[in-house]
């Protein structure tokens, strides 16, 4: 979401519209803060921007992904297919830290609300809650906070070395799982205990946005270049 150009490169030409800041600038945290927060940047990322390789976020739209969990109240196995998550254009990142000599990039953002939806096919339980089946499900998110901290930025040279680490809080939710056995008590109890199954989710996704967020930076690093990545980012 924190998109900054600090280095011109004639292989990456970035459009006008994205937010630029300076390498030398003495606050640079506070300029790549102000620059990524800019409501001009949300039209282009629900449509996407093609020369960075970042797809439409209206919605976000992922094939299939396939999650294993396991707590001491909680263990599924599920994949889902079609999955669509909702309003992540609409963020606000609330610090930065950008730590050149270690070549990390560390910050805060917070989604006040967001939704997904997927087909899915599940066997386990959520907080002691059995889900067993294959349909849709369509859920509401609320206040999500998550640190991040990307790694690997350190002039290594090697794009496979690029790492994005998650911490992944939500706070609240409201679902409806469609083809559950006994789905109608089933998704009663699931919204009647939404708090702590928001709490029980949240790893859940941590582990699915850190495997994207990972993948997408690997793969564009690839295509661009490890020197053009970091210029990008930094």
């Amino acid at each position: 979401l924190c998109v900054t150009k600090i280095a011109y490169t004639s292989a990456l030409i970035l459009p006008n519209y994205l937010p630029k800041c300076r390498l030398n600038d003495q606050n640079m945290n506070d300029c790549i803060l102000k620059a990524s927060n800019k409501v001009q940047l949300e039209p282009y990322l629900r449509k996407g921007i093609k020369v960075l390789d970042i797809p439409p976020f209206d919605p976000y739209k992922v094939p299939e992904l396939n999650v294993s969990h396991t707590t001491q109240i909680t263990s599924i196995e599920m994949r889902a297919t079609n999955i669509e998550f909702d309003k992540l254009y609409q963020y606000k990142i609330t610090s930065i830290d950008f730590r050149r000599q270690e070549g990390t990039l560390k910050g805060s953002v917070t989604f006040p609300s967001w939704a997904i939806n997927a087909n899915y096919d599940i066997y386990g339980t959520i907080a002691k809650i059995p889900l067993i089946g294959s349909g849709r499900t369509d859920t509401n998110i609320s206040i999500t906070r998550c640190d991040f901290t990307i790694t690997g930025l350190n002039g290594l040279g090697n794009c496979g070395n690029v790492n994005v680490k998650i911490y992944l809080n939500v706070e609240d939710l409201n679902t409806y799982v469609y083809g559950l056995a006994l789905e109608d008590t089933t998704n009663t109890i699931l919204n009647n205990n939404s708090k702590l199954i928001a709490s029980e989710i949240s790893p859940v996704l941590q582990q699915i946005f850190e495997k994207l967020l990972t993948r997408y930076f690997n793969n564009l690093c690839q295509k661009i270049g490890f020197n053009q990545l970091v210029s990008f980012l930094f």
